[in-house]
Parts: C-alpha cells; sequence; structure tokens
C-alpha cells in the first residue's frame, strides 16, 4: 500500500531503483549500508535515489540535489521503503 499520512496518499514510481537494488542485494548482501536521499512531501519521506557508502570516499554536498535530505540504511530496509512507495494507491 501507498505511504497515508495526514488524509493523502503518496505514491511514487520507484520500479528502477528498485530493480537497481535488487542487484545490488544480489551482489553485496542485504545488510549493506546505502546513503538513502529523499525529499520531504507534507512531512513525507519519498525515496529518490541511493549510493553504496564508501569508508574512504566522504559523501559530498555537490551530491545531494536542491531539496533533497540524507539518511543511512541497510539495503533490506531500503528495498522495503521503496516497495511500500512504489505501490499503488
Amino acid at each position: 500500500m501507498a505511504i497515508y499520512k495526514h488524509g493523502m496518499n503518496y505514491s511514487q514510481d520507484s520500479e528502477e531503483l528498485i530493480a537497481d537494488l535488487k542487484q545490488d542485494i544480489k551482489e553485496f548482501g542485504p545488510k549493506k549500508t546505502y546513503y538513502a536521499f529523499f525529499k520531504l512531501v507534507d512531512d513525507v519521506k519519498l525515496y529518490t535515489n541511493y549510493d553504496i557508502i564508501e569508508p574512504d570516499v566522504p559523501l559530498t554536498s555537490e551530491e545531494i540535489k536542491d531539496g533533497e535530505k540524507v539518511e543511512i540504511l541497510t539495503a533490506e530496509k531500503l528495498l522495503e521503503r521503496l516497495e511500500k512507495q512504489n505501490s499503488t494507491i
């Protein structure tokens, strides 16, 4: 089901991100951590992208688009959230 908050349903096409993440899970496992990029829409997190965390290469402000925020999630948690936001209303 889509994300429901404040009397509204929020859904976003995430098929491409889900397919990419499933490939990464096959390669790196479900516990690998990633930077998860998202935008807040009416206090609802809508994930827009992700990137693998490389300890020797810190995240820079240039990698974060205007209006985006970042959190660190495991692949399995990010997949769960992407599938939820991808579901139809």
